[in-house]
């Protein structure tokens, strides 16, 4: 097996740290917060689905333009929340 790359294992915690530090925010009642905490752990996962997508879409692979449509989407319509949580690991484990 393979070392996971850096990028990677980034990939990983950084959604999963936003997601609990988005919650720990949304507790006091800061929900701006929150939001911003969740879209920012998001927005990194999505910028490099993106690029693998395009990769994967040459292979005749389109498995993972569900996720991203689903980030995207999620993202569009103001749910933060749901998009942090489909951008948390096991689609991107390391």
């Amino acid at each position: 097996m393979a070392a996971a790359s850096p990028l990677r294992t980034l990939l990983v915690f950084l959604p999963a740290l936003g997601l609990v530090s988005g919650l720990v925010a949304s507790l006091p009642g800061h929900s701006s917060w929150s939001i911003c905490i969740w879209t920012s752990s998001t927005l990194p996962v999505l910028i490099v689905l993106c690029i693998e997508i395009v990769t994967s879409l040459r292979r005749g692979d389109a498995s993972l333009l569900i996720a991203a449509l689903s980030m995207s989407g999620a993202l569009l319509f103001h749910e933060e929340f749901a998009a942090v949580v489909v951008a948390s690991p096991p689609w991107s484990s390391p």
